[in-house]
């Protein structure tokens, strides 16, 4: 027979061992229920006012500095203020947006943030992008044939934006660009979960820039434009229409008008943007190891070297035409 102080303690230790059990059973049904809860809360359809406009409008990022492609900054500008947005929904992260890696994101991002008061709409950087080294992991687990095929489709929209013969590039992205990049996301790389990830984790963006977008909202938007890289449409399409709102793709409503002017705050933002991607390359700006890697990753720095190139000295040029 056990000592009475021995039983009391065996009895303590079943005792403590029930009650961690317990606590761990509980916080996995807890822990179950908040994700049910949130992905309730994520699949759950907004019902969107039956006043709202949204509209899709693709950007074409370093390609609105090309003359060639008839789609340059001034007619991006006419665009988006014959769709008279409330809200411009524009890929920059809601953390990079005014920092040092504001740059890191599509130059024509921050020109439309530059822009968007003389429009009288709200400019929101409503981006979201996953960690650069879980994407480089699923890079070596992403299936050759699928990666192959994705990156054929790539090559071949290249070749025939070259060979466009529509007035615009405008008119190819928001066309015949849409139904490839359809495929290419909604069928090729979402057929994988490893491809996916290892393209941005494609969906998670789409469906946060639409949660992000659409949480800046106020109770009185009546319109919305999402101005991201043309091949964001379809993807965005689907997520606004499984939140119950129809989104329309952008037609052209401009006539090519060249390459027209920025405003000098416009050039002054990308100059301080293209300097602090500089100094962050450099070490010279502390900056965490993702924003290296995916600046790393990047060709930023040239497309804003691009952009200054193209419209940094276009105010002078303009007065020195006057004189």
């Amino acid at each position: 027979m056990l000592p009475p102080h021995a039983a009391g303690s065996i009895i303590r230790a079943i005792l403590g061992l029930q009650r961690r059990f317990l606590l761990r059973k509980l916080f996995v049904v807890l822990l179950g229920l908040a994700l049910s809860s949130g992905l309730c809360a994520q699949t759950q359809p907004v019902q969107a006012s039956q006043d709202l406009e949204v509209f899709l409008l693709g950007t074409a990022h370093d390609l609105h500095f090309k003359p060639e492609s008839h789609y340059s900054l001034a007619d991006l500008r006419t665009e988006v203020e014959a769709l008279h947005p409330q809200l411009i929904c524009g890929e920059i992260t809601p953390e990079a947006y005014h920092g040092p890696m504001e740059g890191y994101f599509p130059p024509e991002a921050a020109f439309l943030s530059e822009i968007a008061p003389s429009l009288h709409a709200r400019f929101i950087p409503s981006d979201w992008r996953v960690a650069r080294a879980w994407q480089a992991r699923a890079e070596q687990f992403q299936p050759k044939d699928n990666k192959d095929k994705i990156d054929a489709i790539s090559a071949d929209v290249a070749k025939q934006m070259a060979a466009e013969s529509d007035p615009t590039l405008f008119d190819f992205l928001h066309t015949k660009a849409v139904a490839i990049a359809d495929h290419q996301w909604e069928v090729l790389a979402a057929d994988h979960t490893v491809s996916d990830v290892a393209m941005g984790s494609w969906h998670q963006r789409n469906r946060r820039i639409v949660e992000n977008c659409l949480a800046a909202a106020r109770t009185d938007t009546r319109s919305i434009v999402f101005a991201y890289g043309a091949a964001h449409i379809p993807t965005l399409q689907r997520q606004l229409a499984a939140r119950g709102i129809k989104a329309k793709i952008a037609d052209r409503r401009f006539v090519p008008a060249g390459m027209g002017t920025v405003p000098p705050s416009v050039v002054a933002r990308w100059r301080r943007n293209r300097d602090n991607l500089i100094a962050i390359r450099d070490r010279k700006i502390a900056a965490s190891r993702d924003s290296l890697d995916k600046l790393k990753d990047s060709h930023r720095i040239e497309d804003l070297e691009l952009a200054l190139k193209t419209y940094g000295a276009a105010p002078e040029k303009n007065a020195a035409e006057k004189k």
